[in-house]
């Protein structure tokens, strides 16, 4: 699943999201088993879910700092939009909460929104008991497409490559640690209203064996 900032999100492919298989079955006059289609995207994930794993509202890294080491609380948000019956687009957005902040409650200090992610549901399989979708990332990095304070956006060609300094805090483009920016296969499973994330075994070429016990993502 996504996980992110070590929550494996790996967003949780159900978050996002997740991992193998295939079924199937004879036709009433005795024709060649048929494999069942993948499950729509636009049943399964469509909408906009919250992070909700362990320590959710997490410290932010060391590029999100001020000057004396303090950090930022965060919690991710993903927003998942369907493209085709195979295909998902992300979009990870992390608000930054003050320090004293410690669950992420109060005002938003600052907002991290990611470039569209691409993930291909290549089909299902069955872990630990449930059905899940295998998942490759069809794209292969992210970068920060803006930060947000109040009213101003700071858009990813104002931050290049250096960093940028909003209210005493320091942020360096590509900190946004969302396990899924990896190249590696990921497994989700996805209810009415949660996201369930495989426990990030999976590499670049295997799909995930297992899944977290609870869900990572509830929808919003």
């Amino acid at each position: 699943m996504l996980k992110i900032s070590q929550l494996t999100l790996a967003l949780c492919a159900s978050v996002i999201l997740v991992a193998c298989g295939g079924g199937g079955g004879g036709s009433s006059t005795g024709g060649a088993p048929v494999t069942p289609p993948t499950v729509l995207a636009t049943t399964a994930y469509a909408g906009n879910w919250k992070d909700i794993e362990t320590g959710a509202c997490g410290t932010s890294s060391i590029q999100q700092t001020n000057a004396t080491g303090v950090r930022l609380k965060n919690l991710v948000f993903i927003n998942i939009t369907p493209l085709t019956d195979t295909t998902i687009s992300l979009v990870f957005t992390m608000k930054h909460y003050a320090p004293t902040d410690t669950n992420c409650s109060g005002t938003v200090l600052v907002t991290e929104t990611l470039t569209p992610y691409v993930f291909q549901i290549d089909g299902t399989a069955t872990i630990n008991g449930q059905v899940v979708d295998k998942i490759t990332p069809a794209t292969p990095s992210l970068s920060i497409a803006s930060l947000v304070v109040g009213n101003t956006t700071i858009t990813g060609s104002t931050l290049g490559s250096g960093a940028t300094t909003i209210n005493g805090y320091y942020f360096a483009p590509g900190h946004f640690d969302v396990e899924m920016q990896s190249a590696k296969k990921i497994a989700m499973r996805v209810t009415a209203t949660n996201l369930f994330c495989d426990n990030g075994s999976g590499t670049a070429t295997t799909y995930p064996t297992g899944m977290d016990a609870a869900a990572c993502f509830v929808k919003l």
